[in-house]
């Protein structure tokens, strides 16, 4: 090959890291991405002048096409698409010019051709040989001049090569299996591991990990488990051309967190030293971070162990930080809340529309001409679209059933011979206005509220008033409806229904062979002589004990499967269960055995302008007009007694016996919440109980050390965290852990002493300590000072109140070291603090105050006002050195000079003082106007 071809390879490498041995990781990448399962790697040429590489594998070889166009040119390469494959630029594999070669052969056994091989010397000109293979692969052998001191020397460099690049190495098609690489026979091939300290295993779909504590913070990345690239934090990986803290600019000690990460999807730029920042790293990143903070978690709970109740807290608050911090994650949970919701309020408040799921001529007259009041499902489902005005609870009569049939029950008595014309009736005013839209056209019931007649003459049809109106034996109005998708309108008005002599007897008629067991003939006859309400509230009880309301597809088919032609009521009562046609026609049979006269009415419940999806019946006796009376669940549907139909009156029961229910907004404001809570803790229980069996997973992966050492290494890690919370890819739940120790037994978390800090609130101390003992009894947090564990990281607490060496100034209230210069000195000074504007400002001597000519100390954040009256210490004060040159010098032009050395301490202390730094509007001139005055 020419000098440029030698050039060119030469300027592909520049980017390359400067290592000799790099091309044993571009050799092991080819094999890899061949498809390899073994790789070996064996030194040669002991006892001659030579150094040899022998690096063989076992994958599917190239054939001498595949070799001219791929591995005989730059930038060629055959793997471009393949996802799980590592090369990609067709430049790794001349990496092999960094051994400096005399002589390359490469030979290749693939399926599709037969062996070859060629030898390459050092100026890359090439010839054929024989390819000595017996199985499908490639081996490349390198030779060159020896450059090592002996033989041994070599094969300890090259093992070490071997070791740094190519003991990770996974299988390109079978995924978390090692690719077996030896060396010299010996097995090297080892998963990700951390051998310095404490650690925890991670991964994902396409990738591995492992996280672990070491002394300096480094990232390792692996590309199919060959190095990829190797920094100090996580997040150098997602900028472009960046090149890296030095590891030495975090900290020079300590403790940081150490990566190795190895991902099958991932790329890297052609010099190798760069990863393309697309979805797949960003995925290892982002579960490296969290695997981070587990490991943290694991530590923290190992050397602080949490409450059960802690646990769960800091769980659910770990859910709320896991779906808030994705868009998507905060929509689902919207739609999982919000759509149930609007489900509940639509089914409340807006009913739906008839004949959504079943026909809509349930008002139709055909359907009911043999009609018999046992369970059949002819009310499920939504009827016709049948709306009305006003909106109010009403019960809707289509028919009545007044005639018990021994087999069928109560039955509809009308049929087509039974109907004729109803002649026109003059206009009522109209208290109900009910609008029926009706698909198929035929004879059809009008549904009015009980307590209601309706106005022939109102009646139109798709706003047509020529209408062909009948009526029935038993008195209901028919509409013949001509055509298909019309609509009916008409109008209802309060005409209480009179007492008909000709059918009294009809409303109390039972055939002689039905009646009930004797036992319950007994208690019906109990009531023939008792008023009529107790005799409405018990017959009701008694069908309740007699007949269970069940409108389930189970008990209809007990009467579908019941033998015909039997007696309808000892066929009820051995089954026990029924519909409200069934309860109902019980109820009625035990008024009518009482001496009520009663009917079964069938119609619809309406509940604000809309009719309920679903047919109805119910009972209605007769006691000065026709009343209604309900032993099933609808029982709490009644007449609005304050409008239209207050002359009904409504005696009824559900199952437990209650006479009526209560406002309903409460009780559905009550299933929306119990809605949103099952909907809430569902998907939290499982969340939990993942992350219950993964923490449990990784504990036993992880190996923690005694909880001594632990609970230093998690102080570290606060310290560290403070100090470079980029190493800790500013994760603020390391901060939340509790971890710091106070004087009541309880610890608080570095997040929230810092809180504590900036409202000056903070306390260090120790047991014994008169002003710590003095301070339990408050609510102030006091840091203890004899765990010697924390004192590293409490150094960096930067305004806490060490009340220890507040205790050791030596504070001198009375005599001020028994000296009247100095007591007459202070004495003065406070009396003209106290003309200014600080009546809570006072100077005392300090006795053990060495360094300082004065400190400031501000107490005033204490709210305890017991520690103040038993300790005696000012709110506010500055701490003398009465021993300092500077008070000295000022004692010594107090005794010739009174006002002017107090002027000259004042004018000391506002200028370094912060109680007179804050206060901008003393001046000088107010002072010394104050000190005259004073003098």
């Amino acid at each position: 090959m020419s000098n440029f071809y030698l050039d060119s390879i030469r300027d592909s490498q520049k980017g390359y890291i400067d290592d000799p041995w790099v091309f044993l990781r571009e050799l092991a990448q080819n094999s890899r991405d061949s498809g390899a399962l073994e790789i070996k790697i064996d030194p040669g040429g002991h006892g001659s002048d030579n150094e040899v590489i022998i690096f063989s594998d076992n994958g599917k070889g190239m054939t001498y096409r595949e070799a001219e166009k791929y591995l005989f040119r730059l930038y060629s390469s055959s793997k471009f698409k393949e996802k799980t494959s590592v090369g990609m630029y067709g430049v790794g594999f001349w990496t092999v010019m960094k051994f400096e070669p005399d002589e390359i052969k490469i030979e290749s056994y693939s399926e599709e051709e037969d062996k070859w091989a060629v030898i390459l010397d050092g100026s890359l000109n090439h010839k054929s040989a024989e390819c000595k293979l017996e199985k499908f692969g490639t081996r490349v052998t390198l030779i060159r001049k020896r450059v090592c001191s002996d033989h041994e020397s070599f094969c300890m460099e090259l093992e070490a090569g071997v070791l740094r690049y190519c003991r990770f190495i996974d299988r390109k098609a079978e995924k978390g299996k090692l690719l077996h690489v030896k060396f010299r026979g010996k097995l090297i091939s080892e998963g990700l591991k951390y051998d310095d300290g404490i650690s925890l295993k991670y991964g994902g779909r396409n990738f591995e990990g492992v996280v672990g504590l070491g002394d300096v913070p480094k990232v390792s990345l692996f590309t199919g488990g060959i190095p990829a690239w190797e920094g100090s934090t996580l997040d150098e990986l997602s900028l472009v051309n960046n090149k890296g803290k030095d590891k030495n600019d975090y900290m020079k000690s300590g403790i940081a967190p150490v990566f190795h990460i190895n991902g099958r999807n991932l790329r890297v730029n052609m010099s190798r030293r760069e990863l393309i920042d697309d979805n797949s790293l960003q995925d290892v990143l982002k579960n490296s971070r969290k695997a981070l903070n587990d490991l943290v978690q694991i530590c923290s709970d190992h050397a602080y162990p949490r409450t059960r109740a802690k646990k769960v807290w800091y769980r659910l608050r770990k859910i709320y930080k896991d779906i808030t911090s994705s868009y998507w994650k905060i929509i689902m949970v919207i739609l999982i809340l919000v759509i149930p919701l609007e489900i509940v309020l639509l089914n409340k408040f807006l009913p739906s529309k008839a004949g959504e799921v079943i026909t809509p001529d349930v008002v139709n007259v055909e359907r009911y001409r043999q009609y018999s009041a046992t369970v059949n499902k002819l009310g499920d489902g939504v009827i016709a679209d049948i709306r009305y005005t006003p909106k109010e609870n009403i019960w809707m009569k289509m028919f009545t059933a007044p005639v018990f049939d021994r087999e069928r029950g109560f039955i509809w008595e009308g049929s087509s011979g039974n109907i004729s014309q109803v002649a026109s009736t003059s206009s009522a005013a109209d208290n109900f206005r009910i609008n029926i839209y009706i698909r198929n056209g035929g004879d059809v019931f009008l549904p009015h509220p009980s307590g209601f007649r309706i106005d022939e003459d109102s009646i139109r049809i798709s706003g047509v008033k020529k209408v062909r109106v009948k009526s029935s034996v038993s008195g209901e109005i028919i509409v013949n409806i001509p055509g298909y998708n019309k609509t009916l309108e008409y109008s209802c008005s309060v005409q209480k229904e009179e007492d008909d002599p000709g059918n009294r007897k009809k409303y109390l008629n039972i055939p002689g062979e039905v009646r009930f067991p004797d036992e319950v003939e007994s208690r019906i006859s109990e009531l023939f002589y008792q008023n009529m309400e107790n005799k409405i509230s018990k017959s009701i009880k008694l069908a309740n004990i007699l007949i269970d309301y069940d409108i389930s597809d189970g008990t209809a088919g007990y009467y579908k499967n019941y033998r015909k032609n039997d007696n309808w009521l000892k066929k009820v009562l051995e089954i026990g269960a029924g519909d409200c046609d069934v309860v109902n026609g019980v109820l009625c049979l035990i008024l009518r055995r009482s001496g009520v006269r009663s009917k079964l009415v069938v119609g619809l419940i309406g509940e604000k302008g809309f009719v309920l999806p679903q047919l109805h019946s119910w009972v209605e006796y007769y006691e000065n007009g026709w009343e209604i009376a309900d032993a099933t669940a609808f029982s709490n549907i009644r007449s609005n007694n304050t409008g239209p139909g207050s002359g009904l009156s409504f005696i009824g029961t559900d199952k437990n016996g209650d006479k009526e229910k209560g406002n309903e907004i409460l009780p559905l404001l009550i299933k929306m919440l119990l809605l949103l809570l099952l909907l809430s803790i569902f998907p939290l229980i499982l969340f939990y109980k993942e992350n219950l069996v993964k923490e449990k997973e990784r504990k036993k992966k992880l190996n923690p050390r005694n909880q001594v050492k632990s609970r230093r290494d998690v102080i570290e890690i606060g310290k560290s965290y403070l100090l470079a919370p980029e190493l800790w890819n500013y994760n603020f739940d390391i901060v939340e852990q509790e971890i710091i120790t106070t004087i009541s037994g309880k610890n608080i978390s570095i997040k929230r002493a810092i809180r504590l800090l900036k409202q000056r609130k903070l306390f260090l101390g120790k047991a014994g300590n008169p002003l710590v003992d003095e301070l339990k009894g408050s609510d102030e947090v006091i840091i203890d000072s004899d765990n010697s564990i924390q004192h590293s990281l409490i150094r960096l607490f930067y305004g806490i109140i060490d009340l220890g060496w507040l205790k050791g100034l030596g504070l001198d209230f009375e005599n001020v070291n028994g000296t009247e210069l100095s007591t007459g000195f202070i004495s003065d000074v406070n009396q003209v603090l106290e003309k200014l504007s600080w009546k809570d400002l006072s100077c005392v001597s300090a006795v053990n105050l060495d360094v300082h000519t004065f400190r400031d100390i501000d107490l005033s954040i204490i709210s305890y006002r017991k520690f103040f009256r038993k300790t005696g210490y000012p709110k506010r004060f500055i701490a003398l050195n009465m021993r300092s040159p500077e008070i000295g010098a000022i004692l010594e032009l107090y005794e010739n000079s009174r006002d002017l050395a107090i002027y000259r301490f004042f004018k000391m202390i506002t200028e370094k003082s912060m109680f007179f730094y804050i206060d901008r509007n003393i001046s000088f001139v107010k002072i010394l106007r104050t000190i005259l005055k004073n003098g």
